[in-house]
């Protein structure tokens, strides 16, 4: 008569994927691909027997974030392992990394000058813009074809100090955007507080 033998699964231990920031595209990257485990006692513990050469093969691999949104803890895929050695088999593996939302920076924030009156406050005249066409992870841009938009309604503003001088730096806190793929932290310009 005849019977099968299959080959026997294993998994991998230690496979750790990049964390990386928002930049539209769900592709990941792998640091480690961590390693097989020997010493094998059973059918489905996931590990190959002593004496048998067995290693990753890893030239048709590829790995992807379930989707490109920040977020944290986000499942990776890992596709195309193969073993060297046909007895075994490897499924598509998985592992976490997190996706960042890219740091966005205002282009001409502009602040009211004033007159000394004791208060520390500032009013802004021009929140500006942001800024489209991004090239890279540290450009302070968002991508095109994004949607974002800056929102003002928790924004408010400061001078370090209440005391009159010229080009006094005025801090805005508070600011958030529309897309939850991109962050925006405090801004700061300049304006003067006159005697």
């Amino acid at each position: 008569t005849t019977a099968n033998i299959t080959p026997k699964v294993l998994t991998l231990t230690g496979l750790t994927a990049d964390n990386k920031v928002d930049n539209t595209s769900n592709t990941a990257s792998i640091s480690s691909y961590g390693s097989l485990t020997g010493g094998a006692s059973s059918d489905s513990d996931n590990k190959y027997y002593s004496g048998d050469s067995v290693s990753l093969v890893t030239t048709s691999a590829s790995s992807s974030f379930a989707d490109a949104n920040a977020q944290s803890g986000k499942t990776v895929t890992v596709t195309g392992l193969s073993l060297s050695n046909s007895n075994y088999s490897i499924a598509d593996q998985t592992t976490t990394a997190n996706i960042t939302p890219k740091a966005l920076t205002l282009t001409g924030l502009t602040a009211n000058n004033k007159v000394y009156n004791t208060s520390n406050t500032a009013s802004i005249s021009s929140y500006g813009s942001l800024t489209g066409g991004a090239s890279s992870d540290s450009d302070n841009k968002y991508y095109t074809g994004d949607s974002v938009s800056l929102v003002t309604t928790s924004a408010s503003s400061s001078f370090a100090d209440a005391n009159a001088q010229s080009g006094k730096t005025v801090t805005v806190t508070g600011l958030s955007l529309s897309n939850s793929n991109y962050s925006i932290a405090d801004q700061t310009t300049t304006a003067n507080i006159t005697p």
